[in-house]
């Protein structure tokens, strides 16, 4: 069994709604379609709607924390992750935790991150994934 866990976060804050954890369900969809064999965990903050999306998508889903703008909200999603022990980790989440991305980077391996902002890019992570359609191409050629 390959065993994805995704990192993602929801809210409120700034009108960021479920947008991440939507970019999430798309790729979910897209491998369940090519390969019934991979399992997928959803780790998320509390926030009822998004909550409520992925478990109508059959998704398991743990909470990491109710308190979604506090101080190091991820604080506990390295232990979590390794408790669940995947063999890939998917981090979708607003440019207002770019401090909590750097925590997660050293911690988890492999880490994908699916790309919120252009800081984004300079995480030293295994895979990027550019989401940003909106920058031109040469920004990223380096």
């Amino acid at each position: 069994m390959f065993r994805v866990a995704i990192v993602t976060f929801a809210g409120e804050r700034l009108g960021y709604g479920t947008g991440h954890v939507m970019e999430c369900l798309r790729l979910v969809d897209e491998w369940r379609h090519r390969d019934a064999g991979i399992e997928f965990r959803v780790f998320l903050n509390a926030f009822g709607p998004a909550l409520d999306r992925v478990r109508a998508a059959g998704l398991p889903v743990e909470i990491y924390t109710d308190d979604t703008y506090g101080s190091a909200p991820l604080a506990t999603v390295p232990t979590r992750i390794a408790a669940y022990d995947p063999r890939l980790t998917i981090v979708d989440l607003p440019t207002i935790l770019d401090t909590e991305i750097d925590r997660l980077v050293p911690q988890i391996r492999p880490l994908a991150v699916l790309l919120d902002n252009d800081q984004n890019q300079f995480f030293p992570v295994d895979v990027l994934v550019n989401y940003n359609i909106n920058q031109d191409a040469d920004f990223y050629a380096g």
